[in-house]
């Protein structure tokens, strides 16, 4: 399953950085970023996230195994993201 890890990762990076574009802010985009408290993930976008991760992945985000309060950072939604389609 390290495949859909990747695609994830992938799916996840290129969706939060076109929200980092859409906001007008400069500078790359951290591992560390605290993605809820930063706005660029809200209970929408998340939503829009999931469906993007589902696309790219071919693999259903099972909501059951996905825990939004164990998210703080990027690499936090990566790995929650992941267990969640079965990576």
């Amino acid at each position: 399953m390290v495949q859909v890890g990747q695609d994830v990762e992938r799916a996840v990076v290129a969706f939060l950085e076109r929200r980092v574009a859409d906001s007008g802010r400069a500078g790359p985009l951290g591992r560390d970023v605290a993605v809820f408290d930063e706005g660029l993930l809200d209970s929408l976008s998340l939503l829009e996230l999931v469906a993007a991760v589902e696309a790219a992945t071919g693999q259903a985000v099972d909501m059951l195994r996905f825990d939004p309060a164990a998210v703080v950072s990027l690499d936090d939604l990566v790995a929650e993201l992941s267990a969640a389609c079965g990576g």
